[in-house]
Order: C-alpha cells, then structure tokens, then sequence
C-alpha cells in the first residue's frame, strides 16, 4: 500500500479493501435482523436494527465529511477497521434485542470512519494511474458488492451452529458469526496498521501532456442529483428486502437462516457481477432506454420475494433485483465521479442518500407490513421503483433532444 502509486498496475489491490469491511458490514447487518425476527421481533423491530445503523451513519458522515482529506483520509480507514472489530466482538456477547440495537449505532461510525475516507483514497490511486472513471465506478461496485454478498451467506451458515432453542429461537451460531466478524476486522485492522506505516512520496502534479479519461466527460451535464434520486429509492427497496423479507422468512416461510443467507448472497452477487460487466460500456449512463429497462428486472424482484413462496422464486427475484441494484449503484457513484472538481461533496452526498434510505426503507416497510400486511412494502416499494424510472427516462430524453437540437 506504501508504494501503490509506483505500481499503476497492481492498484486493483485497493480495492480488496471494500471487499473485506462489507463482509463484515453485511455479516453484522444480517445477524442482527435475523436475531431480532427470531427473538419474537415484528417486522418494525426487525427494521430497527439496520434503521438505528443508518442514523448513525448519517450523522457521522456529515461530520467526518468536513474533515477527511486526502492526507488524513487512511488514518480514518483505519480506524474505522478497529472499531468494526470492537463492535463485532461485543456483539458477540450481546443477549439481548436492546444492546444489541446500541452496538448497531457503532457499527453506522465504524462504516463512516472507513467508507467516505476510503472513496477518496480509490479516487487519489485511480487517477494517479491513469484509469477511466467507468474502471473505477465499475470495479469498487463489484468489490463491495461481492463482499456484501460473502457476509450474509457465511453468517447464515455461522448461524445454524448448535442448533435452535424453543424459547429464544435461535442457537448460539450468531456468537460464531460475530466472532468470525471480529477475527476478519482484527486481521485487517493489523494489516493496515503496516500498509500505512509509510507514507508515499507526494505525487508530481500531473502535466497538461497527460490527459485524464473523466475528461471526455467533462461537457456532459451534471447528473448527480438524478443518481441520488434513483438511488434513494433502490436503497429503499433493497433494505426492504433485508429487513422485511428476514421478517417473512422466519415467522411465515420458515426458512434456515443458511437459506436466507444464501438469498442475500445471490442477490448482492448479482449485483457485483452487473457493476463489473458495465465497465466497458462509457455512455449508457446519459441514455433514457437503459436507465427504464434496467428498472424492469428490480420490479419483478420485488414482487417475487413480496409474493413468491417457493425457493425458485426467491432465487429468481435475488437475480433479478441484483442486476437492478447493481445499475443503479454504478449511476450512482459513476455520476459523483464523473466531474473532479465536485467529486469531494458528491461522494459525501452518497454516503447520506445510503444512509437516509437505509434508514427509511426498513421503518416505512416494517410499519407498513404490520400495518397492511408483508407484502404492502413490496408492491410499493415496485410502484416507486417504476414511477423514478420513468422520471430518469424523461429527465434524459430531453436532454438528449436538447443536445441534438444544439448541433443542429
């Protein structure tokens, strides 16, 4: 890591850094919904745990966003790696729904302490080597993605360790789970802590002679505001799917949280694979046609995992909703990017629309689906799905006839 700038071509290691600390963000994530449905929690309850996280990382964002630097951002990241193997391994001891709540808090600051500082390390290495900003986009979405997709499945089988007790409903595999967690932040914490032993030399600005690709960019218009509106509502929708539908598969489905597991697995898999296969492709990112059809498969996503009650449905919706995800995650960020000189408060606007639909989806979904019913999240959670699509479609249609009648 001390060195990275001298080697542009083995940069990509960076990026096994967001692989590792979603892991643990997904593990802790799923542990603590699932422990809540099978501690007798309703579907409120459930949303609770990711919704107390988010608050947190709401607030934390906003504070370390007007500190980090490009100089102090690896002492955040690293630690916010400590703090992730402090919480997990209270966690681990935690009996009860309510400390449990509490330590999700220190969870959402130990993800804001790594997350918004590391953006800016990735985008510091990436421009250093010359890279497009799609290669960036597209690889951190795949890294993140796939760690988040490791997490669940590995917690999920942590879980069914030692079995189920009749009066908790759960055996006391979440211990393994957690302690895992904190054996992952440890090892990487430690490994840190000698990467950052050394700093690089200051880089020599870069001269005219050197182009960078976001350049070709740079007379396109400004879009982010469009990628935080779609991306509001996808979050929403995906955190919907981790609290509620948790809360449907224990109580009505009756599902192994291995099984479960492996749903969040293939979903955020998925996902990861859709943010790799969209590097190569540099302009649909300003079209209405693929913003509208990428909505499509998330729609029915979520109606399989808000109506389906069989395995092959659940699997098909996880698919579908993780090319979804996947899209609307790489917009996103690609759109924060895509213009350096406002990249700085782009990214931390990220971070809050992540944190605020994190923390909205799963309260509005719980009380609805104790309210209406579990599937009442779902169907409308598709119907603002489709609704943001169709106001992207539109917004870039007429920006498209805009630049054709100024060439004209």
């Amino acid at each position: 890591m001390a060195d990275i700038h001298k080697y542009p071509n083995k940069t990509v290691l960076i990026y096994l850094m967001p692989a590792l600390v979603d892991l643990l963000l997904s593990l802790v994530i799923f542990v603590g919904t699932v422990r809540a449905a099978r501690l007798g929690g309703d579907a409120t309850r459930v949303g609770a745990v990711l919704a107390v996280w988010s608050i947190v990382y709401i607030l934390a964002c906003r504070w370390i966003g007007q500190r980090v630097t490009p100089h102090n951002a690896r002492r955040f990241v690293w630690a916010g790696c400590v703090l992730f193997f402090g919480s997990c391994a209270l966690l681990a001891t935690a009996t009860d729904y309510q400390p449990m709540l509490l330590l999700m808090g220190v969870v959402g600051l130990a993800s804001a302490l790594f997350f918004l500082p590391f953006q800016i390390l990735m985008k510091d290495v990436d421009t250093a080597g010359g890279r497009p900003v799609t290669y960036s986009v597209g690889l951190y979405t795949f890294s993140w993605s796939l760690g988040f997709a490791v997490g669940p499945m590995v917690a999920g089988f942590l879980m069914q360790r030692g079995g189920s007790t009749a009066a908790g409903g759960e055996g006391l595999g979440w211990r393994t789970a957690f302690l895992f967690g904190a054996g992952v932040a440890m090892a990487l914490s430690v490994a840190l802590a000698f990467a950052f032993r050394y700093r690089p030399p200051t880089a020599p600005p870069a001269t005219p002679s050197t182009p960078t690709h976001p350049s070709r960019y740079a007379d396109r218009p400004n879009l982010a505001w469009l990628g935080w509106t779609g991306a509001a509502v996808g979050i929403m929708a995906l955190s919907i799917i981790r609290t509620v539908f948790a809360a449907r598969a224990v109580h009505e489905l009756h599902l192994s949280d291995g099984m479960i597991g492996t749903l969040i697995f293939l979903l955020s898999l998925a996902q990861s694979i859709t943010g790799l296969a969209l590097i190569s492709n540099r302009t649909w990112m300003y079209r209405a046609f693929p913003v509208a059809v990428f909505a499509l498969p998330g729609i029915l996503g979520l109606l399989c995992f808000g109506f389906g009650r069989h395995l092959a449905i659940f699997l098909a919706g996880a698919v579908l909703f993780g090319v979804y995800s996947g899209a609307f995650f790489f917009y996103l960020v690609f759109h924060s990017l895509v213009h350096p000189e406002r990249a700085g408060r782009y990214v931390a606007g990220n971070e809050i629309v992540v944190g605020a639909a994190s923390f909205a989806g799963p309260l509005i979904g719980g009380i609805m689906a104790d309210t209406w019913g579990v599937r009442a999240p779902f169907v409308a959670a598709a119907g603002l799905c489709l609704l943001v699509a169709a106001f992207q479609s539109i917004v870039h249609a007429r920006m498209h006839q805009k630049e054709m009648r100024s060439h004209q």
